[in-house]
């Protein structure tokens, strides 16, 4: 389906909230907000929060695995 054959059935009422189409499909982030029993927001702050561990360790190699285990310690950036 071509993204111009959807038609939105409402303008979003605030710049975070998501487009209410025609199929009512959920979004991922609202499905997992589901699934697991937190908002939809949280999913999207644990999204981000991913990502910057991603690039982290692409920075520093080693990065992830620190910041995961919750080991205290500071980076070095050379």
């Amino acid at each position: 389906m071509v993204n111009d054959q959807i038609e939105p059935l409402a303008k979003p009422k605030a710049q975070n909230e998501p487009v209410v189409l025609k199929e009512k499909k959920l979004d991922t982030a609202q499905r997992l907000a589901d699934e697991y029993g937190v908002g939809r927001e949280s999913v999207k702050r644990a999204e981000k929060y991913a990502k910057g561990v991603d690039i982290a360790d692409e920075i520093e190699p080693g990065a992830k695995e620190a910041i995961l285990s919750g080991a205290d310690c500071i980076l070095k950036i050379k």
